[in-house]
């Protein structure tokens, strides 16, 4: 059996009233490729916030490596290797794909 890597467990979360993500149970084993599909107002970049630590939980628990996330702050878990790289919205335009790659792994040490 594969090393659990990320494991979201009974996430809840919501903007205002509306809650976005019900309930939702997500293992992600060392290793494994894992697509997130879904229509639009499905739930996906609500789902990408709370694993960067952007989307308060109202429920639930998030572990990463083994590691209880719950009180690790956003800029913390850069740090752990959580990481997000937007696409399509030409954030650095004049950088190639890898160099806007490389700058979303990029992290500053704090001395």
């Amino acid at each position: 059996m594969s090393e659990t890597l990320l494991e979201l467990s009974g996430i809840r979360t919501g903007y205002g009233r509306i809650e976005a993500l019900h309930g939702l149970d997500v293992t992600i084993a060392r290793g494994e490729t894992v697509a997130l599909v879904g229509a639009n107002g499905a739930g996906k970049s609500t789902l990408l916030r709370v694993i960067s630590g952007l989307q308060p939980l109202s429920a639930g628990t998030v572990h990463f490596g083994g590691q209880d996330l719950a009180r690790c702050k956003a800029a913390d878990r850069v740090h752990r290797g959580i990481v997000q790289v937007p696409e399509g919205r030409q954030v650095f335009a004049g950088l190639s794909v890898e160099d806007n790659l490389t700058l979303g792994a990029f992290s500053r040490r704090r001395d």
